[in-house]
C-alpha cells in the first residue's frame, strides 16, 4: 500500500515564480520544496497503485488552460496555517476533476465529498510562527498572478515522509486528449 494522490505538475517557470513568493524557512515555517509544487486534483490515501492506474487510464478529458491569481490561507488539521496560491476553477479543471473522481469511484474508493477548492500549497506554518507572517504574506502578494498555461496531462503521485517534508514521486503520467466533436469518442471497452 502506498499513499497516493492525483495532481497536475507545474511548468518550471511557474514553479520558479511561485518559489519567489514563498516565505523563507524560519521557526515553524516550512515552505514546499520548489520541485514539489503541484496542483492536487484528488487525494487518495493508502492504496494499491495498480488498480488506480488502470482506472485513471480510462479518463478521457481535453487539455485546458490553468490560471493562478491571488494568495490565501486556511487552518490545517494540526492547528497550523497553510499558505497557498489560488487557482482559477475553470470549466476544464472542474471537468477533469469530475472525470478523475468518477474513475476513482469505480475502484470502490471513497472520494472527497467537500467542494473542490483548487490551490497550490506554498508553505505550512505550525503554531509557533513568525509574528506578522500571515498578514505580511497576504498583503504583499494580494495582486499576485501568472499568465495562463496549458495543462496537457495529469499524474498519479506517491507521497512519502522525508526529513524536510513530504516527497512526491510521479508514478505514471496520463495524457489529456483533444476530443474531436465530429466523431464519437473511443469506447473505454475496446469496441466502437
Amino acid at each position: 500500500m502506498t499513499k497516493l494522490f492525483v495532481g497536475v505538475i507545474l511548468p518550471d517557470d511557474v514553479r520558479t515564480k511561485l518559489h519567489a513568493i514563498q516565505p523563507p524557512v524560519s521557526q515553524g515555517v516550512r515552505p514546499t520544496n520548489p520541485d514539489q509544487l503541484h496542483l492536487t486534483l484528488h487525494f487518495i490515501g493508502l492504496a494499491d497503485p495498480e488498480p488506480i492506474e488502470q482506472s485513471l487510464s480510462t479518463v478521457i478529458s481535453p487539455p485546458f488552460s490553468l490560471s493562478i491569481a491571488g494568495v490565501g490561507h486556511f487552518q490545517s488539521s494540526d492547528g497550523g496555517v497553510i499558505l497557498f496560491a489560488e487557482v482559477d476553477p475553470s470549466e476544464g479543471l472542474r471537468s477533469l476533476h469530475e472525470h478523475i473522481g468518477a474513475a476513482l469511484s469505480s475502484t470502490g474508493l471513497q472520494i472527497e465529498t467537500r467542494p473542490y477548492t483548487p490551490h497550490i500549497t506554498l508553505a505550512r506554518c505550525h503554531r509557533v510562527r513568525t509574528p506578522g507572517l500571515l498578514g505580511n504574506f497576504l498583503s504583499q502578494h494580494e495582486n499576485f498572478s501568472l499568465p495562463a498555461f496549458a495543462v496537457k496531462n495529469f499524474v498519479l503521485y506517491s507521497s512519502e515522509s522525508g526529513t524536510r517534508g513530504p516527497v512526491y514521486t510521479g508514478l505514471r503520467t496520463f495524457r489529456l486528449v483533444e476530443l474531436n466533436t465530429n466523431t464519437t469518442p473511443p469506447s473505454r471497452h475496446g469496441t466502437p
